[in-house]
Formats: structure tokens, sequence, C-alpha cells
């Protein structure tokens, strides 16, 4: 998640570090990242920049894939048939906040998968 301010991110930074997403576990470690800004390429179910409305959903020719691709690598989606709101990726998760000028939000599969459940 890109914010608007550096406040903000050291704010959203402070309420949810060390938090559990589920009661007594998945404990939220958020950092900041490293990259100057967040840039959004797609607006689809994996990422969003709600300033650009009319960015492509997917790469013209491809269609959707059963992971997705991101700085780190492949991440697979969770198995057919999962229990809702189960994490799939371990006990810590990651989140990177970052201050910036421009609103931009991204969220991955793995953050929407974590809010919608």
């Amino acid at each position: 998640i890109q914010y608007q301010s550096r406040q903000s991110a050291v704010n959203a930074r402070e309420l949810l570090q060390g938090r559990n997403i589920y009661d007594g576990c998945c404990q939220l470690d958020i950092q900041y990242s490293n990259l100057e800004e967040l840039k959004v390429h797609y607006n689809n179910e994996r990422t969003r920049d709600f300033t650009n409305p009319s960015l492509p959903s997917e790469p013209k020719g491809q269609s959707s894939q059963s992971g997705y691709v991101d700085a780190g690598g492949l991440y697979p989606l969770p198995p057919a048939g999962a229990p809702a709101g189960t994490f799939h990726f371990g006990d810590v998760m990651q989140l990177l906040l970052m201050g910036d000028t421009r609103m931009l939000l991204s969220f991955s599969f793995l953050l929407l998968f974590i809010w919608l459940f």
C-alpha cells in the first residue's frame, strides 16, 4: 500500500504492527519498502491503482494464471476447497508501507484474501 504522505504510512504501521489477523495467530509484520514509488500496471483482483481506473485488467493476449508474479517471485493461489480465512503464507505477513505524494493502493491477492475473509 502506498500512502499519500509519509506520516500516513507511519500512522498505519504504528496501528497495525504486531497485531494478529486472526485471534492468536498470523501476526502482522509491517515494513517500509525501499521502492520510491509503487508501480501498478493492471487493475484486477491482484492489483489496483484507484487514481487510474483506465488501466487494463491484464496484458493483451494473456489470461489469468494460477499464481501471480511480484518482485519476490511466484506466489501460488490457495488450494481449491480451502476453508475460508485459511492463511497459506506462514504466520507472519509483511506489508510494504510507503510515503509519497500520490495516493496509490495495490492489493495483492494475499491482502485481498485476508481482507475478504
